[in-house]
């Protein structure tokens, strides 16, 4: 059975950081901040994404509404403070641990039952 992402963060978080075995894999990274005057936290694995662009069109437009408090929907709102990527939605944990092995930085807010999984990935040049 597919564990739910709960509304609650703290919930959301410790089963992200169990599934990715965070404590064994350097890899896996977390970054806790504030969204609409929540608790909220991006996670992304280290080479696949660029952090460059996890900075400048998730983290920072979402930093700038630190404070704000919305009256929409939570989703509609991270939605539309990161408008230059492309998202997916996950309702389960596992479907966020498979977005970021897919190169997504996945965003999860308190209150908010799903995760947020946006397009950041980094493209290496590779030589043939």
């Amino acid at each position: 059975m597919d564990r739910q992402i709960s509304k609650a963060i703290d919930r959301s978080r410790a089963a992200m950081d169990e599934a990715l075995k965070r404590r064994l894999n350097p890899d896996m990274h977390v970054r806790h901040f504030r969204a609409f005057g929540r608790d909220a936290s991006v996670y992304y694995v280290e080479g696949v994404v660029s952090v460059d662009f996890l900075q400048q069109y998730v983290l920072k437009p979402l930093a700038l509404l630190r404070d704000v408090e919305i009256e929409e929907p939570l989703t509609e709102a991270v939605h539309a403070a990161v408008y230059n990527c492309d998202v997916q939605t996950a309702s389960t944990i596992p479907e966020a641990v498979v977005q970021m092995m897919n190169g997504r930085a996945v965003v999860f807010v308190d209150g908010m039952n799903c995760a947020m999984g946006f397009d950041v990935r980094m493209f290496v040049r590779r030589g043939i």
